[in-house]
């Protein structure tokens, strides 16, 4: 079986090109070494090295080994120092909630990003509702709401955006438009998220509809298997290009004008920890959001800011 020690001796020995002075180097005597360098051509069935009265010279299958070695030692010797910092100076665990629709690439990628900052974490799923409960209560540290909301006893992070479009079957009169006014939208059923899930965006998005011209012949809610609702009852959606992005069933259409959007901010506790880790926590967090599922930017001074968050333009997610 091979083992990191015959790495370490055979970068040695490639390294001094000499039996002698590799050993001196490992702090062994030469034996050892050899019968170590020995093992490891058996266990490869090849000759790594030429052994000469001088010294010893790499043989091509030893060339072509050298750099894999070399990066496989890298690679334990990055692992032991993780490991090391993991074990003496981890900084205790932060219970983090994500709503329902956050992509699994979001959730490694953040959970990768704690690990490497000596952080543990608890995952859960819940709406931005729930969220808002549980942070009030003291159940989670750090959630990931949509706006709009009110929390108290916490501090939010600068929001970001997506626009929103219109989710129809791919036999939709609308999937064949480049784009789609509200308005246009009159008289069709709306699929939507139900209300408990996040009371105030629901009532915002609903709320907006009828301000631009669309009153949904009828209101069907649900949370799950939404692409077979679409296409099976002719509906409309109003969500984002990404949420579609797996539903082969289904187009999106971008709203003339961008009127309509999604945003979404991380909220934290406003108790006192005694450290930093929350804020680097929100910092990833919205990172993430950026580079896993497409959000932007809104103009606004970075950092996180005490007190409420409103949005003057809703959106309507399924958190």
């Amino acid at each position: 079986m091979l083992e990191i020690r015959h790495l370490r001796y055979f970068l040695a020995v490639a390294e001094e090109l000499h039996f002698g002075r590799a050993a001196k180097r490992l702090h062994i005597s030469q034996p050892p070494l050899s019968k170590r360098i020995s093992e490891l051509e058996r266990q490869l069935d090849v000759r790594l090295f030429h052994r000469l009265p001088t010294g010893v010279v790499l043989t091509d299958q030893g060339r072509a080994f050298l750099p894999y070695a070399q990066d496989a030692l890298e690679s334990v010797l990055k692992a032991e120092s993780v490991l090391r910092r993991h074990s003496s100076e981890r900084v205790g665990r932060i219970r983090i909630a994500f709503p329902p629709d956050t992509s699994a690439g979001l959730v490694a990628t953040v959970s990768r990003g704690m690990w490497e900052n000596g952080c543990d974490i608890e995952v859960l799923e819940a709406s931005t509702a729930q969220q808002l409960d549980m942070l009030r209560t003291g159940a989670i540290d750090v959630g990931l709401v949509r706006h709009p909301y009110s929390a108290k006893q916490a501090v939010s992070s600068p929001a970001l955006y997506k626009p929103l479009g219109v989710a129809v079957s791919r036999d939709h009169p609308i999937a064949s438009r480049t784009t789609v006014d509200l308005a246009d939208l009159a008289g069709q059923p709306l699929l939507i998220f139900p209300r408990d899930l996040a009371p105030d965006l629901h009532d915002s998005m609903l709320g907006a509809c009828r301000k631009h011209g669309f009153v949904p012949q009828r209101i069907r809610y649900a949370a799950r298997l939404v692409d077979a609702l679409l296409v099976l009852e002719k509906s409309v959606m109003l969500t984002s290009a990404e949420a579609t992005s797996l539903w082969p069933d289904v187009v999106w259409v971008p709203l003339t004008g961008e009127p309509l959007e999604w945003r979404t901010s991380v909220v934290v506790s406003d108790r006192p920890t005694g450290n930093d880790m929350l804020e680097r926590t929100a910092a990833l967090i919205l990172e993430a959001l950026v580079a896993q599922e497409g959000w932007r930017h809104l103009p606004s001074t970075p950092g996180l800011a005490p007190g409420a968050v409103e949005a003057p333009r809703p959106g309507a997610p399924t958190g």
